[in-house]
């Protein structure tokens, strides 16, 4: 599943460097430095994980997700290009985006611009729940069996408030934890 994400997130990548894309708020504000910092905690975890050091790769990933909350929150809060300006929106932001854009289909920019990083959430958060039931079986306590039930509730709890909390549902986030779900 990294592969699938990290191709969306190249995706991303490719269209933020081309010159119309390069100059949206969306990339400039919302996304920022955010998807940096996300990247760098990836390392952390790619490191610690592979040198099988399970709870420091527990406590990046728990640093990674806060990053992508904070990252897919401002996306979350971030008007569609096309969309129609809101009250209280800014309307500087709609004149910054260049005039052929305007019309980008809401599809595309939600592919590009807002799925990656959804992608991302949901299997970090999965993974996260696999390390903490990897250190209970690494160091054998005897709470495995609680731990690993309590694991499924909090997973289909946080798919839950995923989809009905928000105004608008985040499906993205609980289709990665029902795959890990599945294909672990």
């Amino acid at each position: 599943m990294w592969i699938v994400i990290f191709a969306f997130e190249l995706l991303f990548v490719i269209y933020q460097l081309l010159h119309a894309y390069k100059n949206l708020p969306i990339v400039e504000h919302t996304i920022g430095y955010w998807f940096l910092l996300v990247n760098c905690c990836q390392l952390g975890w790619v490191i610690s994980y592979s040198f099988d050091v399970i709870w420091l790769a527990s406590l990046v990933m728990i640093l990674n997700i806060g990053f992508l909350t904070v990252l897919n929150s401002a996306l979350y809060n971030r008007d569609y290009i096309d969309a129609p300006i809101k009250e209280g929106t800014n309307p500087e932001d709609r004149a910054v985006v260049p005039e052929q854009l305007k019309d980008m289909n809401i599809v595309m920019e939600y592919i590009t611009f807002r799925m990656p990083f959804q992608m991302h959430l949901g299997w970090a958060v999965f993974i996260l729940v696999v390390n903490i039931n990897e250190i209970c079986a690494q160091y054998e306590l005897t709470v495995q069996g609680i731990v690993a039930l309590v694991s499924i509730v909090a997973l289909w709890i946080f798919g839950i408030c995923v989809l009905f909390i928000p105004r608008y549902p985040l499906f993205i986030v609980p289709v990665m934890i029902a795959w890990g779900a599945v294909s672990e």
